[in-house]
Protein backbone atom coordinates (compact mmCIF):
# COMPACT_ATOMS: atom_id res chain seq x y z
CA UNK A 1 0.00 0.00 0.00
CA UNK A 2 3.21 2.42 0.57
CA UNK A 3 4.70 3.24 -2.47
CA UNK A 4 8.29 3.25 -1.10
CA UNK A 5 10.34 0.58 -2.63
CA UNK A 6 13.02 1.11 0.26
CA UNK A 7 10.43 1.26 3.14
CA UNK A 8 9.15 -2.62 1.78
CA UNK A 9 12.85 -4.02 2.27
CA UNK A 10 12.59 -2.48 5.72
CA UNK A 11 9.02 -4.37 6.52
CA UNK A 12 10.63 -7.40 4.73
CA UNK A 13 13.91 -6.96 7.09
CA UNK A 14 11.77 -6.40 10.49
CA UNK A 15 9.71 -9.42 9.43
CA UNK A 16 12.19 -12.05 9.13
CA UNK A 17 14.41 -10.99 11.84
CA UNK A 18 11.39 -11.14 14.06
CA UNK A 19 10.64 -14.81 12.50
CA UNK A 20 14.05 -15.53 13.42
CA UNK A 21 13.83 -13.94 17.04
CA UNK A 22 10.45 -16.02 17.85
CA UNK A 23 12.39 -19.46 16.29
CA UNK A 24 15.26 -18.50 18.44
CA UNK A 25 13.20 -18.39 21.71
CA UNK A 26 11.15 -21.32 21.07
CA UNK A 27 13.91 -23.41 20.28
CA UNK A 28 15.48 -22.18 23.80
CA UNK A 29 12.35 -22.98 25.99
CA UNK A 30 11.78 -26.32 23.74
CA UNK A 31 15.13 -27.39 25.63
CA UNK A 32 14.93 -25.86 28.95
CA UNK A 33 11.48 -28.16 29.15
CA UNK A 34 13.66 -31.00 28.14
CA UNK A 35 16.78 -30.31 29.98
CA UNK A 36 18.86 -29.91 26.97
CA UNK A 37 19.77 -26.20 27.57
CA UNK A 38 23.39 -26.04 28.03
CA UNK A 39 23.65 -22.93 29.00
CA UNK A 40 21.20 -23.40 31.90
CA UNK A 41 24.10 -25.83 32.85
CA UNK A 42 26.80 -23.37 32.30
CA UNK A 43 24.97 -20.95 34.48
CA UNK A 44 24.10 -23.45 37.76
CA UNK A 45 27.95 -24.48 37.00
CA UNK A 46 29.16 -20.66 37.95
CA UNK A 47 26.53 -18.82 39.77
CA UNK A 48 27.04 -20.38 43.12
CA UNK A 49 30.61 -20.24 43.68
CA UNK A 50 32.49 -19.47 46.51
CA UNK A 51 34.38 -16.61 46.97
CA UNK A 52 37.51 -18.58 47.12
CA UNK A 53 36.73 -20.37 44.04
CA UNK A 54 36.27 -17.01 42.63
CA UNK A 55 39.36 -15.42 43.45
CA UNK A 56 41.03 -18.31 42.28
CA UNK A 57 39.24 -18.11 38.63
CA UNK A 58 39.11 -14.36 38.43
CA UNK A 59 41.51 -11.29 40.03
CA UNK A 60 39.76 -8.83 41.92
CA UNK A 61 40.36 -6.57 39.40
CA UNK A 62 38.96 -8.90 36.37
CA UNK A 63 36.23 -8.88 38.64
CA UNK A 64 35.65 -4.83 38.96
CA UNK A 65 36.07 -5.14 35.05
CA UNK A 66 33.10 -7.44 34.79
CA UNK A 67 30.69 -5.73 37.39
CA UNK A 68 31.58 -2.41 35.62
CA UNK A 69 30.71 -3.66 32.25
CA UNK A 70 27.59 -5.43 33.64
CA UNK A 71 26.62 -2.08 34.94
CA UNK A 72 27.57 0.27 31.71
CA UNK A 73 25.94 -2.45 29.69
CA UNK A 74 22.55 -2.60 31.55
CA UNK A 75 22.06 1.10 31.79
CA UNK A 76 22.80 1.27 28.15
CA UNK A 77 20.42 -1.71 27.08
CA UNK A 78 17.79 -0.59 29.68
CA UNK A 79 18.11 3.34 27.77
CA UNK A 80 17.71 1.55 24.18
CA UNK A 81 15.13 -0.29 25.57
CA UNK A 82 13.27 2.91 27.23
CA UNK A 83 13.73 5.07 23.50
CA UNK A 84 12.29 1.71 21.51
CA UNK A 85 9.52 1.77 23.86
CA UNK A 86 8.85 5.56 23.93
CA UNK A 87 9.36 5.57 20.25
CA UNK A 88 6.49 2.96 19.72
CA UNK A 89 3.63 4.75 22.24
CA UNK A 90 4.14 7.94 20.11
CA UNK A 91 3.48 6.63 17.41
CA UNK A 92 0.74 4.27 18.84
CA UNK A 93 -0.44 7.97 19.92
CA UNK A 94 -0.24 10.12 17.13
CA UNK A 95 -1.31 6.77 15.06
CA UNK A 96 -4.72 6.30 17.45
CA UNK A 97 -5.01 10.34 17.58
CA UNK A 98 -4.88 10.55 13.43
CA UNK A 99 -7.48 7.87 12.91
CA UNK A 100 -9.92 9.18 15.04
CA UNK A 101 -9.05 12.85 13.63
CA UNK A 102 -9.78 11.10 10.21
CA UNK A 103 -13.13 9.27 12.00
CA UNK A 104 -14.73 12.19 13.01
CA UNK A 105 -13.65 14.05 9.91
CA UNK A 106 -14.97 11.66 7.00
CA UNK A 107 -18.10 11.34 9.54
CA UNK A 108 -18.44 15.05 9.43
CA UNK A 109 -18.18 15.22 5.74
CA UNK A 110 -20.39 12.44 4.98
CA UNK A 111 -23.46 13.90 7.19
CA UNK A 112 -23.35 16.80 6.12
CA UNK A 113 -23.38 16.08 2.63
CA UNK A 114 -26.32 13.88 3.63
CA UNK A 115 -27.97 16.98 5.38
CA UNK A 116 -27.00 19.58 2.36
CA UNK A 117 -28.59 17.27 -0.27
CA UNK A 118 -31.63 16.75 2.00
CA UNK A 119 -31.82 20.91 2.06
CA UNK A 120 -30.98 20.65 -1.71
CA UNK A 121 -33.82 18.09 -2.39
CA UNK A 122 -36.40 20.27 -0.34
CA UNK A 123 -35.57 23.15 -2.12
CA UNK A 124 -36.11 21.73 -5.33
CA UNK A 125 -39.64 19.80 -4.77
CA UNK A 126 -40.70 22.99 -3.46
CA UNK A 127 -39.77 24.69 -6.73
CA UNK A 128 -40.79 22.36 -8.95
CA UNK A 129 -44.26 22.82 -6.78
CA UNK A 130 -43.74 26.30 -8.16
CA UNK A 131 -43.20 25.38 -11.57
CA UNK A 132 -46.48 23.23 -11.90
CA UNK A 133 -48.42 26.14 -9.98
CA UNK A 134 -47.26 27.96 -12.85
CA UNK A 135 -48.65 25.49 -15.37
CA UNK A 136 -51.87 25.74 -14.19
CA UNK A 137 -52.20 29.21 -13.87
CA UNK A 138 -51.52 29.45 -17.64
CA UNK A 139 -53.95 26.32 -18.35
CA UNK A 140 -57.00 27.78 -16.33
CA UNK A 141 -56.04 31.51 -17.10
CA UNK A 142 -58.31 31.36 -20.14
CA UNK A 143 -61.46 29.68 -17.79
CA UNK A 144 -61.58 31.70 -14.72
CA UNK A 145 -59.81 35.12 -14.45
CA UNK A 146 -60.90 34.91 -10.49
CA UNK A 147 -59.39 31.91 -9.67
CA UNK A 148 -56.15 32.30 -11.85
CA UNK A 149 -55.27 35.67 -9.74
CA UNK A 150 -55.58 33.23 -6.60
CA UNK A 151 -53.16 31.16 -8.30
CA UNK A 152 -50.49 33.76 -8.84
CA UNK A 153 -50.91 35.51 -5.49
CA UNK A 154 -50.37 32.15 -4.27
CA UNK A 155 -47.60 31.37 -7.02
CA UNK A 156 -45.95 35.23 -5.69
CA UNK A 157 -46.16 34.40 -1.88
CA UNK A 158 -44.81 30.71 -2.40
CA UNK A 159 -42.38 32.33 -4.93
CA UNK A 160 -40.76 35.10 -2.30
CA UNK A 161 -41.43 32.94 0.26
CA UNK A 162 -38.66 30.17 -1.16
CA UNK A 163 -36.44 32.74 -2.64
CA UNK A 164 -36.14 34.64 0.61
CA UNK A 165 -35.01 30.74 2.31
CA UNK A 166 -32.81 29.56 -0.08
CA UNK A 167 -30.78 33.32 -0.20
CA UNK A 168 -30.78 32.62 3.29
CA UNK A 169 -29.47 29.16 3.15
CA UNK A 170 -27.17 30.26 0.43
CA UNK A 171 -24.58 32.85 3.43
CA UNK A 172 -23.49 29.22 5.04
CA UNK A 173 -24.30 26.77 2.47
CA UNK A 174 -22.08 28.67 -0.26
CA UNK A 175 -18.79 28.09 1.89
CA UNK A 176 -19.47 24.07 1.94
CA UNK A 177 -20.13 23.92 -1.62
CA UNK A 178 -16.89 26.55 -2.27
CA UNK A 179 -14.92 23.82 -0.25
CA UNK A 180 -16.37 20.33 -2.00
CA UNK A 181 -15.62 22.29 -5.26
CA UNK A 182 -11.71 22.27 -3.98
CA UNK A 183 -11.56 19.15 -2.75
CA UNK A 184 -12.95 17.17 -5.87
CA UNK A 185 -11.00 19.27 -8.50
CA UNK A 186 -8.02 18.09 -5.88
CA UNK A 187 -9.28 14.54 -6.01
CA UNK A 188 -9.59 14.00 -9.82
CA UNK A 189 -5.93 16.35 -10.04
CA UNK A 190 -4.00 13.88 -7.45
CA UNK A 191 -6.34 10.75 -9.35
CA UNK A 192 -4.80 11.67 -12.64
CA UNK A 193 -1.00 12.24 -10.73
CA UNK A 194 -1.41 9.13 -8.98
CA UNK A 195 -2.57 7.25 -11.56
CA UNK A 196 0.59 8.14 -14.12
CA UNK A 197 3.59 7.69 -11.04
CA UNK A 198 2.22 4.19 -11.24
CA UNK A 199 3.84 1.14 -12.49
CA UNK A 200 2.33 -1.36 -11.13
CA UNK A 201 -1.94 -1.51 -10.89
CA UNK A 202 -2.73 -3.57 -7.09
CA UNK A 203 -5.82 -3.72 -5.78
CA UNK A 204 -4.52 -0.88 -3.22
CA UNK A 205 -3.68 1.75 -5.96
CA UNK A 206 -6.99 1.31 -7.60
CA UNK A 207 -9.03 1.43 -5.03
CA UNK A 208 -7.94 4.68 -4.35
CA UNK A 209 -7.80 6.19 -7.53
CA UNK A 210 -11.93 4.86 -7.18
CA UNK A 211 -11.95 6.70 -3.71
CA UNK A 212 -10.98 9.60 -5.59
CA UNK A 213 -12.66 10.16 -8.71
CA UNK A 214 -15.94 8.81 -6.64
CA UNK A 215 -15.21 12.20 -4.59
CA UNK A 216 -15.38 14.16 -8.14
CA UNK A 217 -18.11 12.01 -9.29
CA UNK A 218 -19.93 13.06 -6.36
CA UNK A 219 -19.54 16.29 -6.40
CA UNK A 220 -20.61 16.53 -9.71
CA UNK A 221 -23.50 14.98 -9.26
CA UNK A 222 -24.42 17.45 -6.21
CA UNK A 223 -23.73 20.47 -8.87
CA UNK A 224 -26.30 18.68 -11.58
CA UNK A 225 -29.41 18.72 -8.74
CA UNK A 226 -28.42 22.77 -7.61
CA UNK A 227 -28.47 23.66 -11.14
CA UNK A 228 -32.28 22.21 -11.21
CA UNK A 229 -33.60 24.66 -9.37
CA UNK A 230 -32.31 27.85 -11.29
CA UNK A 231 -33.94 25.58 -14.54
CA UNK A 232 -37.08 25.62 -13.03
CA UNK A 233 -36.90 29.20 -12.26
CA UNK A 234 -36.20 30.15 -16.14
CA UNK A 235 -38.79 27.79 -16.92
CA UNK A 236 -41.67 29.68 -15.04
CA UNK A 237 -40.69 32.99 -16.51
CA UNK A 238 -40.86 31.70 -19.91
CA UNK A 239 -43.82 30.89 -19.13
CA UNK A 240 -45.54 33.74 -17.66
CA UNK A 241 -43.98 35.46 -20.44
CA UNK A 242 -46.01 33.56 -23.21
CA UNK A 243 -49.07 34.14 -20.85
CA UNK A 244 -49.00 37.57 -20.21
CA UNK A 245 -47.96 38.25 -24.18
CA UNK A 246 -51.06 36.36 -25.17
CA UNK A 247 -53.48 38.18 -22.51
CA UNK A 248 -52.07 41.86 -23.46
CA UNK A 249 -52.50 40.51 -27.40
CA UNK A 250 -56.22 39.79 -26.43
CA UNK A 251 -57.45 42.67 -24.45
CA UNK A 252 -56.10 45.05 -26.85
CA UNK A 253 -57.88 43.13 -29.51
CA UNK A 254 -61.22 43.16 -27.34
CA UNK A 255 -61.16 46.69 -25.51
CA UNK A 256 -59.76 49.87 -25.79
CA UNK A 257 -57.27 51.14 -24.90
CA UNK A 258 -59.07 53.25 -22.25
CA UNK A 259 -60.53 50.67 -20.68
CA UNK A 260 -57.12 48.46 -19.81
CA UNK A 261 -55.39 51.92 -18.51
CA UNK A 262 -58.08 52.17 -16.34
CA UNK A 263 -59.02 48.76 -15.05
CA UNK A 264 -55.91 46.36 -15.44
CA UNK A 265 -53.17 48.98 -15.54
CA UNK A 266 -51.39 48.16 -12.44
CA UNK A 267 -52.24 45.20 -12.10
CA UNK A 268 -50.24 44.29 -15.47
CA UNK A 269 -47.44 46.96 -14.51
CA UNK A 270 -46.86 45.13 -10.94
CA UNK A 271 -46.47 41.39 -12.99
CA UNK A 272 -44.27 42.56 -15.79
CA UNK A 273 -42.28 43.72 -12.77
CA UNK A 274 -42.54 40.56 -10.99
CA UNK A 275 -40.97 38.55 -14.38
CA UNK A 276 -38.46 41.14 -14.67
CA UNK A 277 -37.26 40.35 -11.06
CA UNK A 278 -37.93 36.57 -11.54
CA UNK A 279 -35.69 36.80 -14.72
CA UNK A 280 -32.94 38.69 -13.42
CA UNK A 281 -33.09 36.75 -9.71
CA UNK A 282 -30.33 33.82 -10.09
CA UNK A 283 -31.80 31.66 -7.64
CA UNK A 284 -29.39 29.21 -6.97
CA UNK A 285 -26.96 28.20 -4.24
Amino acid sequence: MISSNGFNLVIIDILIGCLFVEWMWFNLFNNVLHYRCSLVDFLAHNLHIEQDNLVEKLRPKHQRFLINLYTITNIMANCFYLMVIMALIIVFIIYTMLMIYLSCMLGQIFLSINFLVILIEFCRIRMKRLYNLSKIIESNNQRSIRFSRSLWKRFVNDYCELFHDISRLNQTVRITLFNLEMISKSSIMTAFVFYIQQTDMKIANITIILALISAFTYTTCLYSRVSIIPSYNQCCVRLFYNLFARLQCSNQMTKSIKEITNKNYRHIIRKNLFLQTMSINRFAL
